[in-house]
């Protein structure tokens, strides 16, 4: 049984957990990845994007502490 401090579950369209399906296999070259660490790589490779594009508009400097976001 999952411990529910550390795992939530989520339901998706048939639509698109086929398309997911089909990016665990494309996301990164030669390696099939489960579902949940796609989503996970998805995720955070946005919300590292999403902070970054957040961080310019408030004028903050990125003086190459900023780790570079890996495109996908």
């Amino acid at each position: 049984m999952n411990n529910k401090v550390h795992y939530k579950s989520i339901s998706l369209r048939n639509n698109t957990y086929n398309k997911l399906d089909v990016l665990s296999k494309k996301l990164v070259q030669g390696y099939s990845l489960s579902k949940p660490k796609t989503i996970e790589l998805l995720i955070n490779h946005y919300i590292d994007k999403f902070s970054s594009v957040e961080s310019n508009k408030n004028g903050d400097q990125n003086n190459g502490n900023q780790k570079e976001i890996q495109k996908i």
